[in-house]
């Protein structure tokens, strides 16, 4: 999903966007330049997105993608790559250091590849484990050939979009250990073959017709290219010492440089990531707590903020669109019927917290149901970090629920399930329509001992009574009729009034 224009504009406004110029510059020449550094990040995808944005929105000459990034998820990786390989500029990828693995993958999603003096790239064996936990004795062979026959196709479909002779052997053997590539004379073309396609077209075309001059990744190696072999092998355009080279080599050293750097927001989706399922947790228990103290405090607002920045984090990033947005939405208004209207936490609570839940999971996932191996194992990882994060909510919530209560100052808020032998005070979880030893009864009279926010404590008859109100808040020392009595509860409201005069 892109990002909305308003958001380019407002990181132009905010400093986020830095602009510099190599030289004396033509006003219609702009090069936008942007960084794709360290492990793959979910922020990385706004950045991107507003580099591309905006190199649109210049009519900039080339899109300049910095790389230096040992690798990352494979999903992320493919979005990333789509983003690029759909620039309506030119994608240029420079290799400062290493494009290894995913980075590799990137570097193809460009169309023109350059490389620092000595940089690498290569070795994108895929690291996986189903759900993310090791299987015991390691992973199925199936499996695993499962999904490096996918990758194996990803990287062979980015490499023909090049039109490069051999880079779609070089990009297999980057993946597979089991491809083997040489190098070839074919007809005075040198040119790099996996062993098997050089075996077939030697049964087609005859002996003599390819001549095998060297190996360049024996089997049972993964390929990794230095930037010299990768020029040699024909996978990238040059070596380059510095951008201002890579520049002039383009023909485009006089051209405005825009930096697109990332933003504040960015940066901070970036923190975010270490911690998102501690949000949810954290988001989720406090919002409890507020079912269970009286009006709407800090542990609400906290709860909000967290579950905020968990979905701000996801949409910024691409993954959480408009249903999962509206299905927290929902969850809060629930929960705000359950805090105003039904004081307790009832059916609506419990439905409450599952929508926010359920919008919460498939905020993380860029698909409703997966599609392949590896969809199909980021889908069953999240799932097993989302009930993960469930168990420590049950775990929480009957520790807060054990504890809370006793607290000297929360004790006095939350509605226990009783009250000491030989006192005045009553709970309402005590009290029941059909005892007959009830302290009050429907259309008793009385005061409100604290405010109600709904619930709080009230005074008939010279007991003192837990109870919620009927409607909404009720002042300390306001008159207030018993409505009702029931199995849990005393619902209360404020007594009615004529000529000022109590009735």
């Amino acid at each position: 999903m892109r990002l909305p224009t308003i958001l380019l504009l407002l990181a132009a406004v905010l400093g986020d966007v830095a602009i510099a110029r190599t030289g004396s510059a033509p006003a219609d020449e702009t090069v936008v330049v942007t960084r794709i550094e360290g492990p793959l990040a979910d922020s990385m995808m706004a950045t991107l997105s507003r580099a591309v944005e905006r190199a649109a929105a210049e009519e900039a000459a080339a899109l300049i993608v910095e790389i230096d990034t040992p690798g990352g998820e494979v999903e992320l990786m493919d979005r990333l790559g789509n983003l690029l390989a759909r620039s309506e500029v030119l994608p240029i990828a420079f290799v400062t250091n290493e494009a290894i693995s995913a980075g590799a993958y990137l570097a193809m999603s460009c169309d023109v590849i350059y490389t620092a003096e000595h940089a690498q790239i290569g070795s994108s064996y895929p690291m996986f484990a189903p759900f993310g936990m090791p299987a015991p004795g390691g992973v199925d062979p199936g499996v695993r050939e499962k999904v490096n026959s996918y990758l194996r196709s990803k990287f062979r479909d980015r490499a023909q979009t090049h039109d490069r002779p051999g880079m779609e052997a070089l990009a297999e053997a980057m993946v597979d250990p089991d491809v083997e590539v040489l190098l070839v004379d074919d007809g005075g073309e040198r040119r790099p073959m996996t062993t098997t396609e050089y075996e077939d077209r030697s049964r087609t075309r005859g002996p003599g017709s390819l001549r095998r001059l060297e190996t360049i990744c024996p089997k049972g190696q993964l390929l990794n290219l230095t930037a010299q072999e990768a020029f040699d092998y024909g996978f990238t355009d040059g070596i380059v010492l510095s951008r201002r080279e890579l520049l002039d080599a383009q023909g485009l050293g006089e051209a405005k440089v825009v930096d697109v750097l990332p933003s504040w927001s960015e940066r901070l989706v970036g923190t975010l990531e270490g911690f998102q399922w501690l949000l949810l947790v954290a988001g989720l228990v406090l919002l409890y707590v507020e079912m269970k103290i009286p009006g709407f405090g800090v542990a609400g607002a906290l709860g909000l903020i967290c579950l905020a920045l968990l979905m701000f984090k996801n949409y910024l990033v691409g993954l959480a669109e408009v249903p999962e947005i509206l299905l927290v939405i929902l969850g809060f208004v629930l929960l705000a019927v359950e805090v105003f209207v039904f004081p307790g936490f009832g059916a609506a609570g419990i439905a409450g917290v599952t929508c926010i839940a359920l919008g919460a999971l498939f905020s993380f996932l860029p698909f409703v149901m997966p599609d392949g191996p590896v969809e199909s194992n980021l889908f069953g990882e999240t799932l097993q970090s989302f009930s993960l994060s469930l168990v420590a909510v049950l775990v929480l919530l009957l520790v807060v629920s054990k504890i809370l209560p006793r607290t000297p100052l929360l004790g006095r808020m939350v509605l226990a399930p009783g009250a000491p032998e030989g006192t005045l005070e009553a709970s309402a979880v005590t009290l029941s329509a059909d005892a007959g030893t009830n302290p009050v009864a429907a259309g008793d009279r009385g005061t409100a001992a604290t405010d109600l926010r709904p619930a709080g404590k009230v005074d008939v008859d010279g007991a003192r009574l837990d109870a919620v109100s009927e409607g909404g808040w009720i002042e300390r020392g306001a008159p207030i009729e018993v409505v009702r009595v029931e199995s849990n509860r005393v619902v209360v409201r404020v007594a009615a009034t004529r000529g000022g005069s109590t009735v």
